[in-house]
């Protein structure tokens, strides 16, 4: 994996998947957490629309995408009051240090993996890779995706968010497997969110919950396999927790 992609690569996640959402939710009456997690969500569903118009009209990406990260980066820089009143509350310093944890162990795990195999799953990793690569490049309508799929057989947010991050980096394998590291880690903070309701003393714990999730072989599959299910946990979780 190429560190200084990444180094570049992390910053520019951080700004633009939490300060536009921030920049709308940071005044409504919401605990921080609340404030957090929905920033993420809707951060994203801001990206995602973004990503499908540059797409879809034709526009330059490297452009537009820069112009929507610096639109975030001024968002961001209008917000810094609430930002730092936010990232003083405890429970999301602790939020964001076990997310950061988690990210910097599957990064880890990553820069140990030589070869994307994965046995019969290999196909997949390219599926998804391919799948952003056709919305970056804007390929043929009807270029066949690897296993002989069509575009339309996968939601394609997740491959607009890949899009648009590869665009501001570079289109190369190890940048889309960061992108996408990043965004399955999030419904770690979902989880954080929603764990009072689910425990029995109702308290966050935040070392356990870490524990759990870097010794998780199913979230080590997900967070590392080039797979969308996470982040649509993420918003499920989300959901449950702003419905009860």
């Amino acid at each position: 994996m190429n560190a200084l992609k990444v180094v570049v690569l992390l910053p520019l996640l951080a700004v633009c998947c939490f300060a536009p959402g921030f920049f709308l939710v940071r005044r409504w009456r919401w605990t921080p957490l609340e404030k957090l997690a929905a920033s993420l969500g809707i951060s994203l569903i801001f990206l995602y629309l973004a990503s499908a118009a540059i797409y879809g009209s034709g526009l330059d990406w490297t452009l537009c995408c820069w112009c929507v990260a610096g639109a975030s980066a001024a968002m961001l820089a209008i917000a810094w009051p609430d930002v730092r009143r936010l990232i003083a509350v405890p429970s999301v310093r602790k939020g964001l240090c076990g997310y950061g944890f988690l990210l910097l162990w599957i990064l880890v795990i990553l820069s140990m993996i030589r070869h994307f195999s994965g046995g019969a799953w290999g196909g997949d990793w390219e599926e998804h890779f391919q799948r952003s690569l056709y919305f970056l490049n804007r390929f043929p309508t009807a270029t066949p995706i690897i296993g002989g799929y069509q575009l339309p057989a996968r939601p394609p947010m997740m491959n607009l968010l890949a899009a648009f991050f590869m665009a501001l980096v570079g289109s190369g394998f190890e940048a889309f497997q960061a992108i996408f590291a990043f965004l399955n880690l999030l419904v770690f903070l979902a989880c954080y969110l929603i764990l009072p309701a689910v425990v029995s003393h109702g308290r966050r714990r935040i070392v356990p919950l870490c524990a759990l999730f870097a010794a998780s072989p199913v979230v080590i599959e997900n967070a590392t396999y080039t797979w969308t299910k996470m982040l649509a946990a993420f918003y499920v979780i989300l959901a449950f927790w702003f419905y009860l």
